[in-house]
């Protein structure tokens, strides 16, 4: 959005208003060309807006399917060892042909749609200057010079001027039909960054009581879980319902559970990076719902799963299997 966009924008600006003057040219210098001009640029028009539809949603669905091919890239990746073991190479190299055969599919149909539309630019405008030409010498427009005490209507230079425009218009045209199909394609980028604008803010990072709290905090590190509720979405089932748990500070507790029970929903409550539906949650006794977000992160502070990426070549790495993988 940042680079191609404005990029194509401008291209797009000065190409229009070339194709625009050429036609203005033409239409003052050979005013009997009015009427094919006007029905020239009605057809254009006409043909951009079919290419426009087909491509503005055709690009639509191959952003959404380009996703699914990301994501489960991404899981065979972080889980190949998992894969292995438990033999589901097949169902992984399935599932990414099939994401696969969906976004090409979507892919080429807006190339198509691109290519159609540079192809039936080309054919109006080659239209418009065969009928350029033979209108420009035809007894309408004063040929032959006989006709008009041995001169023609409109003058040899005017004719000249109009048929070097008119034949330069259809290679206008074909460039400016890609770029404003380009143009359309990089405006759902455009989209997605709008959608994001939309999404919920999350807590101020500022609250008065952040300087009232010493810089210590928190000094015994104590957690205090009351009652908490949460859920990822309001339109999805609780993730967590009802926990209540207290941590003396400076003691080391490990959380167990199958995938899904709730283990990361708890980091998350902490970190205020999803907020809680209901409850509370003390650190040192303190409510972190009345604490900024900058204050709260800066004074905790968390060691991620997978901390080391596997680097080339392979050296000999000690990997340590959490109780949930075992």
């Amino acid at each position: 959005m940042d680079l191609q966009l404005a990029f194509f924008t401008d291209t797009y600006v000065q190409f229009s208003l070339t194709v625009v003057a050429f036609l203005a040219t033409m239409s003052v210098v050979v005013p009997v060309l009015i009427p094919l001009i006007l029905l020239f640029v009605f057809a254009y028009k006409q043909q951009v807006a079919a290419v426009d539809r087909v491509v503005t949603n055709t690009k639509r669905m191959s952003n959404a399917a380009q996703s699914p091919v990301i994501s489960n890239v991404t899981e065979a990746r972080r889980g190949r060892g998992l894969i292995r073991v438990m033999a589901l190479t097949d169902f992984f190299v399935q599932r990414q042909l099939q994401h696969v055969n969906v976004f090409c599919v979507a892919n080429s149909a807006t190339y198509a749609a691109i290519c159609w539309g540079n192809l039936m630019a080309g054919l109006i405008s080659f239209v418009l200057s065969t009928v350029l030409a033979c209108v420009l010498f035809s007894p309408l427009a004063g040929w032959p010079a006989e006709q008009v005490e041995g001169q023609p209507s409109i003058p040899l230079p005017h004719t000249a001027l109009a048929m070097t425009y008119g034949f330069l218009v259809p290679f206008f045209l074909s460039i400016l039909a890609l770029i404003q199909s380009m143009f359309k394609i990089y405006m759902t980028s455009f989209e997605r960054m709008i959608e994001y604008t939309d999404l919920p803010a999350e807590a101020p990072r500022h609250l008065p009581l952040d300087g009232a709290l010493p810089r210590s905090w928190p000094e015994k590190g104590a957690i205090e879980f009351k009652d908490v509720c949460m859920r990822y979405r309001p339109s999805l089932p609780l993730a967590l319902d009802g926990v209540s748990f207290a941590i003396a500070g400076g003691l080391k507790i490990g959380v167990v559970g199958r995938t899904g029970a709730g283990k990361s929903s708890l980091m998350s409550l902490l970190f205020r990076l999803v907020d809680a539906d209901s409850g509370s949650i003390l650190v040192d006794g303190q409510d972190i719902t009345e604490l900024g977000l900058m204050k709260l992160r800066e004074s905790i502070s968390i060691i991620p799963q997978d901390p080391v990426r596997p680097c080339w070549p392979p050296v000999t790495l000690l990997y340590v299997y959490t109780a949930a993988e075992l």
